[in-house]
C-alpha cells in the first residue's frame, strides 16, 4: 500500500510540476521574456529567501531547509534527468 501511495504521489508531483512549467512559460511569453529566465528567477528567489532567513536566524529556516531538501532538489534532479533523456532521444541532423 505504501508503494502505491508513493507512486501516486510521484505522479501527482510530476503532473503538478508540468502544469507549473507550462503556466510559467505561457506567462513569460505573454510578457515577452524567455521561459528560461522565469525558471532562473525561481531559484534566485528561493536562494534570497534562504539568505534572509539565515541572516535573521528565523524560526522558519529549518522548515525552509526541509522543503528545499525534500522537494526542490529532487524536483530539480528529476527535471534535469527528463531533459537529458529528451535531448539524447532527439535525432541529430546529418
Amino acid at each position: 500500500m505504501t508503494f502505491i501511495l508513493f507512486i501516486v504521489g510521484l505522479a501527482i508531483l510530476v503532473g503538478g510540476a508540468e502544469l507549473l512549467v507550462r503556466g510559467a512559460s505561457r506567462l513569460a511569453l505573454m510578457f515577452g521574456i524567455s521561459p528560461l529566465l522565469v525558471g532562473f528567477l525561481g531559484y534566485y528567489i528561493a536562494y534570497v529567501c534562504y539568505l534572509v532567513l539565515n541572516g535573521q536566524q528565523h524560526d522558519a529556516l529549518l522548515v525552509f531547509n526541509a522543503v528545499m531538501l525534500w522537494f526542490a532538489i529532487p524536483l530539480t534532479v528529476l527535471t534535469l534527468a527528463v531533459l537529458s533523456l529528451r535531448a539524447m532521444r532527439v535525432p541529430k541532423p546529418g
